[in-house]
C-alpha cells in the first residue's frame, strides 16, 4: 500500500469518525450552557481598533475542537493530529484572522456553534 493511499485512507476514516461524533453531540444542551455563561462586555469606548493579526481568547465547544482538528487534518501526518491548546479554564488563544478562517465557515444561524460567543480581545 502506498504512502499516499494510506494517508487518504486515514483521512477518510478520520472524517467518518468526526461525522459520527457530530451526530452524537446534543446541540440543544450546548446552546443552553453557552447562554448561561453569557456576560456583559465592558469597554472604554463603543468602538475600538483591533488588528486582525492580534490575538483573541475564546472557549471552544466540543464541536469547536472537532472543527479545529478537521481543518488541520489534511496538513497533518496520519495519527498525529494538531491539537487545540486549551488552558485549565477552557480558554484557547489564536490570531483573529486564523480564528475566522478555521471557525467562520461553521458559524451560522446561532445553532451548532463551535465556540462560546463571548471572546476576549488581547491587546497587541
Amino acid at each position: 500500500m502506498s504512502d499516499t493511499y494510506s494517508n487518504i485512507k486515514w483521512q477518510t476514516d478520520e472524517l467518518r469518525r468526526i461525522a459520527n461524533r457530530l451526530d452524537e453531540i446534543d446541540n440543544k444542551d450546548v446552546i443552553k450552557e453557552e447562554k448561561k455563561k453569557a456576560c456583559i462586555c465592558v469597554c472604554d469606548a463603543a468602538e475600538f481598533e483591533f488588528n486582525l493579526n492580534n490575538y483573541i481568547k475564546f472557549k471552544p465547544t466540543e464541536l469547536g475542537i472537532i472543527v479545529f482538528k478537521a481543518h488541520w487534518m489534511p496538513y497533518c501526518e496520519p495519527d498525529k493530529p494538531r491539537e487545540l491548546e486549551v488552558d485549565s479554564e477552557g480558554w484557547s488563544k489564536m490570531q483573529l484572522h486564523s480564528f475566522m478562517l478555521i471557525f467562520g465557515p461553521s458559524m451560522g444561524g446561532g445553532s451548532n456553534i463551535p465556540v462560546n460567543t463571548n471572546v476576549i480581545f488581547v491587546k497587541g
